[in-house]
């Protein structure tokens, strides 16, 4: 049986401000202490046995792709696509 998961992967949801992720895991939480900003996301391409990475990263307010020997600046409705693979989060 071959798993696809193309369709649930081309709707990726990464929240980039306001993420209250220890809502979900204890209600308890002081809720404006459990904020998270999306700050850093690694990409990849390819397949298990091999594939390329990228990463996009947040800096002084603007956010940047990198790849390889280049980076360009890029719109924040680009960071969180397809291939993002690791997100990285700090508390608000």
């Amino acid at each position: 049986m071959k798993l696809d998961l193309k369709d649930h992967l081309t709707n990726l949801k990464c929240p980039m401000d306001g993420f209250e992720v220890m809502r979900n895991i204890n209600p308890k939480v002081d809720r404006e202490k459990a904020s998270y900003s999306l700050y850093a996301v690694i990409n990849h391409v390819g397949a298990l046995s091999g594939g390329h990475y990228t990463a996009c990263a947040l800096n002084n307010g603007a956010w940047f792709k990198y790849d390889d020997s280049y980076c360009r600046e890029i719109k924040a409705e680009e960071v969180c696509t397809k291939d993002a693979y690791v997100l990285f989060y700090s508390r608000d």
